[in-house]
This record gives structure tokens, C-alpha cells and sequence, in this order.
């Protein structure tokens, strides 16, 4: 998975990030989004109804009031589905901002040794070979307060679903386990079966 938050080193964007945070979360509309598409159908069958009980319009003009009607209520549909996919991706964003950023762990004035400190983190987790492995370096890094290999681990972990090494960190940081559980789910391939593509679309869809 591509990681949506920006990774370099520089203070000015740990600044940009910084900010986002003090944004606040972004509410989970799907809820939301999902009572507002069935209104959207009802409404419409209350619309189809009151049209086609006018007995002073023509077939012809019932037909055509009522492909209007369908072709808006589908606009608002597929402007609900635009929505939820936003908002999705803005937590993503958010939450790999919040668990997976190194910025805020960035000191200007040491920046040379910290660069490398990162880069060392990079090449050891690039040699891992399974998730056992990682989860091991995993419980070192955190015993030894090592920042850099913790930040580049927990990263690994969501790109390549290794969820004993994500469990490892959040034992080790409780504050972090509802953030960390909801970017795991988010991040979590969606199910691309017919029957689940369907599914989805049948909510977008008249």
C-alpha cells in the first residue's frame, strides 16, 4: 500500500503535519451517508408516485418527469458514494499522519546523525524476510526506545499486514490501540469478490 503521508525529513513538513492533526479527526460519516441514500430512494418513490397520479399528463410526459426524477436521485447517489470514498481516505491519511509519520520525531539541529538513524532503520526492516522476524525486531526496538526502527517497523507492518508486529506496538503504547485498530481496518484490502462488489454498488445504485 502506498503511504499517503509525506515521509521526508524536512521540518517544514513535519509542520504541515502537525497542523493536520491539530485539525482533529474526521468524523466517520458512513452511517450518515447510508440513511441519506435510502432517503434519497424513498423520496424518489413518493416523487414516481405523486407523477404518475396526475391523470392530466400524458404517458409521454409521466415517462419523461420520471426519468428526471430517477436521473437526479442517481446524481445524488453517486455524489454519496464520492463522499464516503473521501472521507475514507482523509482517515487513512489522517491516522498513517498520526501512527506512522516521522516528522514529529525529527530534530533540526541533529539532523545529519538522525538522517542516518533513519536510514539504518530503513535498511534493517528492507532485509526482514517474514513477520516473525519483524515482530522480534519489533519487541527490541520498543525495549530499546529506538524510534526510528519502531516508526519504519510499525509502517512495514501495515504495508505488508503484519498484524503480530502492529499488536506488539500496542501493547507496548495502549494510547494507540483504537487509532492503530481503525487504520488497520481501513487499510485492509476490500473484498473484490462479485458478490461484495455488488453489494457495494447496490447502495450507490436505483
Amino acid at each position: 500500500m502506498t503511504n499517503p503521508a509525506d515521509t521526508s525529513l524536512t521540518p517544514d513538513a513535519g509542520t504541515i503535519i502537525r497542523s493536520m492533526l491539530d485539525a482533529g479527526p474526521v468524523t466517520d460519516t458512513t452511517p450518515a451517508i447510508v440513511s441519506d441514500a435510502a432517503a434519497i430512494r424513498n423520496r424518489l418513490k413518493t416523487d414516481i408516485a405523486a407523477v404518475e397520479a396526475k391523470r392530466e399528463y400524458t404517458f409521454e410526459a409521466k415517462s419523461r418527469m420520471v426519468n428526471d426524477l430517477r436521473a437526479k436521485a442517481q446524481q445524488q447517489l453517486d455524489g454519496l458514494r464520492e463522499t464516503r470514498d473521501s472521507d475514507t481516505d482523509k482517515r487513512r491519511t489522517q491516522l498513517r499522519a498520526k501512527l506512522l509519520n516521522r516528522n514529529p520525531y525529527f530534530d533540526p539541529a541533529n539532523s545529519h546523525t538522525q538522517t542516518l538513524l533513519w536510514r539504518d532503520a530503513d535498511e534493517r526492516v528492507g532485509r526482514i524476510n517474514d513477520e516473525t522476524e519483524a515482530e522480534t525486531m519489533m519487541r527490541q526496538a520498543l525495549r530499546n526506545h529506538d524510534t526510528p526502527l519502531t516508526k519504519t517497523l510499525l509502517r512495514a507492518a501495515y504495508d505488508q499486514r503484519w498484524a503480530s508486529v502492529v499488536n506488539a506496538y500496542t501493547e507496548a503504547n495502549p494510547r494507540d490501540y483504537e487509532p492503530a485498530e481503525e487504520l488497520w481496518d481501513l487499510s485492509t484490502p476490500k473484498d473484490q469478490s462479485i458478490k461484495a462488489l455488488m453489494a457495494d454498488a447496490m447502495q450507490f445504485t436505483l
